[in-house]
């Protein structure tokens, strides 16, 4: 090979892994930064009661300490509008708070790291382990997120998500599990909210079978602190890749690159 060839070689090397980082690097930005301020309010024609999705909730009471409170379940329907981005967008979430009332004050959220300490919650606080957080997390991406994508989420799923993500918050011990997935006993309890309890309890052994037997991840979620006193805060995902991630994909493109400088070098060699 001449020293022509050797650099043209090395060219096509660079141009092959530039490539493939390009096209792992590519994936939409999240539209949502850890820090960022954001309006949220009913996102318009698609919403029922206090910000919830129409036909994806359900009504009912839940019982906490020596409180209880009627309230609904389910999927809340927002709009976003990113004061640090200008960007305007719907999302669909829940909420990470029970005993306080939707507020759509003009008082801007904070998007923060829903692991951070200080995401301790509204009313009551969470429990302070952050397993109750990697939990919440679990149920929100493999359960909610994919029916989402589906289109097949349910009144009574997204009502049954909803009092999952509520109780893993309050119940979760140091050890990552729960005293009991019953919505009859513990902590938090519930009544009504139609076959949302029952779908709940599903999706919380579901979590404790992943669990027991080492299918459980972990998922770094962004909680959008309600700054105004005493109003719910809500889970987001900002579906954005980690850095493992991308390095992955690239590394999936490189015995394509490979393959293409042996052929390149079996045609100089014929």
């Amino acid at each position: 090979m001449t020293k022509t060839e050797g650099k043209n070689m090395k060219k096509l090397q660079l141009t092959i892994m530039t490539a493939a980082l390009a096209v792992t690097i590519s994936a939409p930005a999240a539209l949502i930064n850890i820090g960022d301020q954001l309006n949220i309010s009913d996102a318009a024609g698609d919403t029922q009661v206090q910000g919830l999705a129409n036909n994806l909730f359900e009504s009912g009471t839940i019982y906490y300490g020596a409180n209880s409170e009627g309230c609904y379940a389910g999927a809340f329907y927002v709009t976003v509008d990113n004061i640090t981005q200008d960007k305007i967008f719907n999302l669909l979430t829940f909420c990470t708070d029970v005993g306080v009332d939707w507020n759509n004050n003009t008082t801007p959220y904070t998007a923060k790291t829903f692991s951070d300490p200080s995401s301790s919650g509204v009313a009551p606080p969470w429990s302070k382990d952050p397993q109750a957080v990697e939990n919440a997390a679990y149920i929100y991406n493999n359960i909610f997120l994919p029916a989402k994508k589906a289109r097949t989420l349910t009144a009574d799923e997204a009502a049954g998500i909803q009092l999952a993500i509520w109780k893993v918050l309050y119940e979760t011990k140091a050890n990552g599990t729960l005293d009991t997935t019953s919505f009859s006993a513990g902590y938090l309890q519930a009544t009504g909210f139609g076959n949302g309890i029952t779908d709940a309890g599903t999706y919380l052994t579901d979590l404790q079978n992943a669990q027991a037997d080492h299918t459980f991840a972990v998922y770094n979620e962004t909680w959008l602190d309600p700054t105004y006193a005493n109003s719910q805060g809500l889970i987001y995902s900002p579906c954005v890749p980690e850095p493992t991630t991308i390095i992955a994909g690239a590394l999936l493109l490189l015995p394509f690159g490979a393959s293409t400088l042996r052929g390149l070098r079996r045609n100089r060699t014929s």
